[in-house]
């Protein structure tokens, strides 16, 4: 049962109206119901009483008037005779002038009518009569007679309703005292036209009175329930702006929370994808969840093309499973690297994977491939560099032994230039070209102690033809080796510069 206007909102009147008020109107139609029988059943027992009353005076007015002085039962009375007759009906009127009695019929124990308001019935037997025989085994029997319902004796019709009572008919002694022998029984009508318009009007009564109490109960409820949905709309309509201004507040806020973490994450994607590495997101079975904006400069693919898919970089560049880093990482749970080297393009990969972890198990790998070739190219650089520190220092010790043996050398030479015992011109002439070989190569050994000799950096006036060739005498051999031929072309007439 709906008990929601069309709207879907919640009525107390209805709600009231479908359960309370039918509730209300049952429990009084029923106590209404109750009421009215047992207002019937205490105004028919107040009849039946008085019936009662009737014939315990009638057995004794009987028995002290009829009965003890013409010596007779009501087995011996004989109803033909018409002076006993007389005295029985005078006795009867009595009862029939004084009360509301409309007839009182007289049964002995063979069923036989001894008496009866009618004398047309007299003498008749009503052996099958259940009632009778019932009363004449001690039981008191009353029930309503109605007009259109078939009498106990048939002989004896009646056009109105009648309350109908069967009182036994007790023997009494001379004292007039009951001996509780059952002689015959009384049968008393009472008209229950006045019973059924008390009956009648009770109906009415309770009809009204319940009416009264229904509408009553309808109008203190409906005031009651149309006060209360007036608050509940009221309430409602309060909670509806509540939730309304909630739920545009809570929008407002999940739109800001949005948008910062949309502005988080643009911040963090435009820090990833500045970052020279590459980053490749993996789950546990190593498929490729995400990559950063360098991946493809690193490894020219496209980062929609491998979503999804295996990472398989390492066997791309040539390295076996064994050695994949992200494999050894999810069973060590450490960090590993590998260094990737590509022969036939000289570029060198540093391969990082990095174990992500949630409650000590690991979730995903993070891999980190960086382009170290320039960094590998200025490590060897250095290398090489550190390698001509270590030999100019070398050269600079064996200059300096040089220098000494070359001294040793020119003293002694000059001594046989400044002597004279050169006897001829050959040998002094083989003297001088010793002396300028000599001078040439003090010359070349000053130089390579002035190279190797850490000096403050000075500026001066220089000539560039001379800087070129001094670079192009240190550097000879490496053209050499590489078999490069060197044409110098040097332009005479060159201003000196501040160098």
């Amino acid at each position: 049962m709906n008990i929601s206007p069309a709207d879907g909102n919640f009525s107390l009147f209805r709600y009231i109206a479908v359960k309370y008020i039918l509730v209300v109107i049952a429990l009084v139609t029923v106590g209404g119901m109750l009421f009215y029988y047992t207002g019937k059943k205490y105004l028919i027992g107040s009849a039946e009483r008085y019936s009662v009353a009737i014939a315990k005076n009638l057995n004794h007015e009987l028995y002290q008037h009829f009965f003890l002085p013409y010596q007779k039962t009501p087995e011996t009375y004989n109803p033909k005779d018409s002076t006993q007759f007389k005295v029985l009906d005078e006795i009867a009127g009595r009862f029939l002038e004084h009360l509301e009695v409309i007839k009182i019929n007289i049964f002995n124990r063979k069923t036989v009518l001894i008496y009866s308001t009618n004398p047309e019935i007299i003498g008749e037997s009503t052996p099958k009569n259940l009632k009778l025989l019932r009363a004449l085994q001690g039981e008191l029997v009353s029930s309503l007679e109605l007009a259109h319902e078939e009498p106990d004796i048939v002989y004896d019709t009646h056009p109105v309703d009648f309350l109908e009572t069967y009182i036994p008919l007790r023997k009494m002694d001379s004292d007039l005292k009951y001996e509780g022998e059952i002689v015959g029984s009384f049968e008393i009508y009472q008209d229950v036209t006045m019973i059924y318009s008390q009956i009648s009007s009770l109906r009415d009564l309770v009809i009204l009175f319940s009416l009264l109490i229904i509408i009553a109960h309808i109008g203190i409820v409906s005031f009651i329930t149309r006060r209360g949905d007036k608050f509940l709309t009221k309430e409602r309509k309060l909670k509806e702006q509540l939730e309304l201004s909630i739920r545009t507040k809570l929008e407002e806020m999940v739109k800001e929370r949005t948008r910062e973490l949309e502005e988080e994450k643009n911040k963090l994607q435009v820090i990833l994808d500045s970052v020279p590495s590459a980053l490749i997101l993996l789950d546990r079975n190593l498929c490729i969840q995400s990559v950063s904006a360098a991946y493809w400069k690193i490894t020219r693919n496209s980062p929609t093309n491998v979503n999804g898919k295996i990472c398989n970089l390492c066997t791309d560049y040539g390295t076996s499973l064994q050695q994949c880093p992200s494999r050894r990482a999810l069973t060590s749970g450490h960090i590993e690297n590998h260094l990737l080297e590509l022969d036939k393009s000289n570029i060198c990969f540093e391969y990082t994977a990095v174990p992500i972890k949630h409650n000590g198990q690991i979730d995903a790998i993070l891999e980190i491939i960086t382009d170290i070739t320039e960094r590998k190219r200025l490590q060897d650089q250095m290398v090489r560099a550190e390698k001509a520190t270590a030999v100019g220092e070398l050269a600079a010790v064996i200059a300096h032994e040089v220098r000494n043996s070359l001294t040793s050398i020119k003293l002694i030479l000059q001594y046989f230039t400044e002597s004279n015992k050169l006897k001829n011109r050959k040998e002094k002439e083989s003297i001088r070209v010793a002396m300028s070989s000599l001078y040439r190569l003090e010359g070349i050994v000053n130089e390579l102690l002035n190279f190797a000799r850490p000096q403050e950096m000075q500026f001066s006036m220089q000539d560039v033809n001379q800087i070129v060739m001094e670079s192009v005498i240190f550097s000879r051999h490496q053209f050499e080796r590489k078999q490069i031929s060197l044409v110098e072309d040097l332009a005479p007439s060159l201003p000196r510069l501040t160098i």
